[in-house]
């Protein structure tokens, strides 16, 4: 790199990497796309690529982390409305959270793809991946409070919350093997079940106020 790049320079030319990244990873998965084919995309240097980045894996779970931020934040903006039924407003969120998130070409893929996402885990110091699933559990938390702050205090905490969405968001691992045309039906049941366990004593509590 020639020069050094001003703060508004640096913003744009990650603002362009990251587009071209999400572009080019929703397409061909990490293992087919080099670093050669995203800077060239930007059209940047390697060398300007490494200002950013360390590699071609901190590189994709950082779009993935943005990516995840930025549905989730979507997510929870459709459902702020207190004057909702708490049960419906709850298991509206859960559905249509994993209703868009099974959409989204990018978290879909490496989800999808074990080979890529075992690459991932290989290729990442642990220290990088530990920062990503405390980050995941943060939302988890910032969801938890959301929530509160409508009157629905539930009963986890925000490390087995977050869980609990990881492991429904999985399914999408084997909805082969569930079954395409039956899927969304248990997808339907799975949220229903969930809503209804962790909102039990709300609900009872409601009821006997009535």
């Amino acid at each position: 790199m020639g020069k050094a790049f001003s703060v508004s320079e640096k913003a744009a030319v990650k603002k362009r990497l990251n587009e071209k990244g999400i572009e080019l990873f929703s397409k061909f998965g990490l293992k087919k796309t080099s670093i050669d084919d995203i800077t060239k995309c930007a059209g940047i240097g390697r060398g300007t690529f490494y200002l950013f980045y360390r590699s071609k894996e901190d590189f994709f779970l950082s779009i993935i982390e943005e990516t995840e931020q930025t549905v989730k934040k979507n997510i929870m903006g459709k459902f702020s409305d207190p004057q909702k039924n708490i049960s419906v407003t709850f298991r509206d969120f859960l559905y249509e959270a994993f209703a868009i998130l099974d959409k989204n070409p990018l978290l879909f893929n490496i989800l999808n793809n074990k080979e890529e996402f075992d690459m991932l885990i290989r290729s990442l110091p642990i220290e990088r991946l530990s920062s990503f699933l405390t980050n995941d559990n943060r939302v988890g938390e910032a969801i938890l409070k959301k929530f509160a702050s409508q009157g629905i205090k539930l009963p986890v905490s925000s490390l087995t919350f977050s869980g609990i969405l990881r492991s429904i968001y999985l399914l999408t691992l084997h909805k082969e093997l569930i079954g395409i045309d039956v899927y969304p039906k248990v997808l339907e049941f799975l949220t229903e079940s969930i809503a209804s366990n962790l909102l039990k004593d709300i609900i009872k509590g409601a009821a006997s106020d009535a």
